[in-house]
């Protein structure tokens, strides 16, 4: 095995051995500092885990990176690869080359790897990859005897070829053939009668897994299908709920799968399984140790990898596929139907004010299950929740596009199904509004967030947490629009419904005081808004003794306030408390971070602190251009802000054009009287002067 060119594709068929192989060369060429110091690994066979999976070799480097939000991560991640040696990047499972573009290094020093079905990488610079096709047979020998713990004589050695041979020398059929002799304690010869035996039922019926429209990707083939056949059906003859749990494990995601997920919604996923991991009367470790006999029989036939110190387990993609081409529609459409159901009591004791730190290990299988659902035009409210809870999230992370997606489905599905007045449509309606209020979307926002509130007033007499939320969000939407007076009585009364539906701290009580200060403070009332704000920041360090996304709002709005108070180094010290707290709670780009940057920018600009100042602004403004396309509020404040920085120094030249950006942006996006606007305005006519 020699050392690899700048960027090197290996190609292949599914189950040949393309992982494995990068695997054995990053292990042996590790340990030979001439070639790699670092070894990096991103799993590419989805956008997500792509995206995902770079950002996160920020953190494994421990690179300083000021934002946390996944874009910021890419990007240093981008400028550490072109400005070190010896490192080695894999992208494994890259199935559609064209997504890696962006994350291939302009003026990379060290070596790339891709592994992939596709046969053409042209689109990255691959013209010839390397084209795995089958192990030799003396490799293959040697692997069927260690996998098998047989010794190596002559006579085993010689089925042993016959045996590899039959299998095309493919390195998946060799492991599913080995875990199965091994774990049946068979000779070679006698699993190579019942393979051929199987292999002929087998193509009575040829499968056919792509779609037309995936000419790069190859079939797998026939000795692969007829040993994981094999092994699946010693699963079943063995135990049917061990089948049944592979069965379900096809419409979610491949890796890391948790166990949570399962343990959790076992009730939802047939009577086989239910009754397995029945968890009444039993704790939590009885019933670990449950799950843990229905997963052995699976592991042992190498149909998944266990990864119990992280607690989940992963499917190849291809045992996946080959399970759900066994079922028919209808089948398919039954574990669908049961993985939706089983993805609410897994998640329901998930509060909103926590998606966004305890949901991302369901993400993943919840947009793959949705996914399946939209395939196969299944709807149910309870597919609505699911989709409720993906948009959510999506939208704390601050992927604000791909949120909206989600909910609209969401509101598609519960009109349908409700016929009208649901409590159901009125939640999709609130949370596209917090979107599209989030976007600076604001007239859409105001639309959808009145008929959110007057459905939940029809649907809710009396005080109502669903209600009290609503006028909580309708008013963050009249305060961003600038009517200042109509968000504070609702502020207001949110804050009274909720100190009547809570008793003593509670952090949507926190959150009202904080509303109703913001208002304050932008009326220039800023006494009594100090006051608010200090209440509801005291209320959430009772509240959470741990970082939190609404303390550190708390915490950016009181410093923010200082600021404009001259107070610069109280304001620094709880700017700075707040974009740290930021930084660890979210990962990549995030308006929450772009804010903290901004502020913390502006208290040292104000400072005459420049050097220090402008990258913060800079990140902030560019941070924020990522985050919303087009015309945006936010984006014209970042510009307008960046503008003084320059106009403070004098600089007029760079100052001028960061100001006209932003009146256009402001008064396409706000109207020309808006209180941003004219302040934009005034900013430019003040540099003319």
């Amino acid at each position: 095995m020699t050392a690899i060119n700048q960027v090197e594709a290996i190609s292949g068929l599914g189950g040949i051995g393309k992982t494995q192989t990068a695997i054995e060369y990053a292990y042996r060429y590790h340990y030979d500092e001439t070639f790699y110091e670092w070894v990096l690994w991103v799993n590419a066979d989805t956008e997500i885990n792509l995206n995902q999976d770079f950002g996160r070799i920020a953190q494994q480097l421990q690179l300083p990176v000021f934002g946390e939000k996944l874009e910021e991560q890419i990007e240093a991640v981008h400028r550490w690869l072109n400005t070190h040696e010896k490192w080695l990047l894999i992208f494994d499972n890259a199935d559609t080359p064209k997504w890696l573009k962006k994350f291939i290094p302009t003026n990379p020093k060290g070596k790339i790897l891709i592994t992939s079905r596709a046969s053409r990488f042209d689109m990255v610079g691959v013209t010839k990859p390397i084209v795995l096709s089958s192990l030799e047979p003396n490799e293959a020998v040697d692997f069927l005897c260690k996998k098998t713990g047989f010794e190596s004589s002559e006579s085993n050695k010689a089925a042993a070829l016959e045996l590899a041979t039959e299998l095309g020398f493919l390195p998946l059929a060799l492991e599913q053939a080995g875990a199965y002799i091994l774990e049946l304690q068979i000779p070679f010869k006698e699993y190579l009668e019942i393979y051929r035996k199987k292999r002929l039922e087998l193509l009575e019926e040829p499968p056919d897994f792509l779609e037309e429209d995936e000419p790069l990707v190859e079939n797998y083939p026939t000795s692969v299908l007829t040993t994981w056949s094999m092994n699946f059906q010693a699963v079943e003859k063995a135990n049917k709920a061990s089948a049944e749990l592979l069965r379900f494990s096809a419409f979610l995601a491949p890796d890391a799968i948790p166990y949570e997920l399962v343990l959790k919604g076992a009730s939802e996923l047939g009577e086989s399984i239910a009754t397995a991991l029945d968890l009444q009367d039993k704790d939590v470790e009885e019933g670990l140790i449950d799950l843990l006999k229905l997963l052995k029989p699976i592991a042992n036939y190498s149909l998944i990898n266990r990864q119990s110190e992280i607690y989940c387990y992963s499917i190849h993609r291809m045992v996946q596929e080959v399970l759900r081409d066994r079922m028919d529609t209808e089948t398919q459409k039954t574990w669908v139907r049961r993985s939706i159901s089983a993805m609410e009591p897994a998640t329901s004791d998930i509060g909103i004010s926590e998606i966004w730190r305890h949901y991302a290990p369901f993400i993943s299988h919840s947009i793959t299950v949705v996914e399946w659902a939209k395939l196969q035009r299944y709807e149910s409210l309870s597919l609505a929740s699911l989709l409720n809870k993906v948009g959510y999230y999506l939208n704390e992370q601050g992927r604000y596009t791909e949120a909206e997606y989600y909910l609209r489905q969401a509101l598609k599905i519960t009109k349908h199904l409700s016929k009208g007045n649901h409590s159901d449509v009125a939640t999709s309606l609130g949370l596209l509004a917090f979107i599209y209020n989030n976007q600076g979307k604001y007239s859409e926002a105001e639309r959808f967030g009145i008929e959110a509130l007057e459905m939940h007033k029809r649907l809710f007499k009396g005080d109502c947490i669903e209600v009290a939320l609503s006028l909580n969000n309708l008013g963050l939407i009249y305060d961003n629009l600038g009517r200042y007076t109509k968000a504070k009585v609702l502020f207001q009364r949110a804050l009274e419904m909720r100190k009547r539906l809570f008793e003593g701290d509670h952090i949507e009580v926190a959150t009202s005081i904080n509303n109703i200060a913001i208002i304050y403070d932008h009326q220039g009332r800023y006494s009594e808004a100090e006051a608010f704000y200090i209440q509801a920041l005291e209320m959430s360090k009772r509240l959470f003794k741990q970082d939190h996304p609404r303390k550190a709002t708390f915490l950016n709005n009181l410093g923010y306030l200082y600021n404009k108070q001259r107070k610069y180094s109280e304001a620094e010290l709880f700017l700075i408390q707040a974009l740290e707290m930021r930084k660890g709670l979210f990962e990549g780009d995030h308006f929450h971070v772009a804010i903290s940057f901004k502020n913390l920018g502006i208290n040292y600009r104000d400072q005459e602190r420049y050097s220090e100042a402008e990258p913060l602004l800079t990140q902030a403004l560019e941070m924020t251009k990522r985050l919303f396309k087009g015309n945006h509020p936010h984006l014209a404040q970042s510009l307008k802000e960046l503008g003084i920085f320059y106009h403070k120094q004098g600089k007029y030249d760079q100052a001028k054009p960061l100001y006209i950006e932003a009146l256009e942006m402001a008064e396409r996006a706000l109207g020309v009287d808006h209180p941003n606007t004219l302040s934009i305005r005034e900013n430019l006519d003040s540099l003319k002067e």
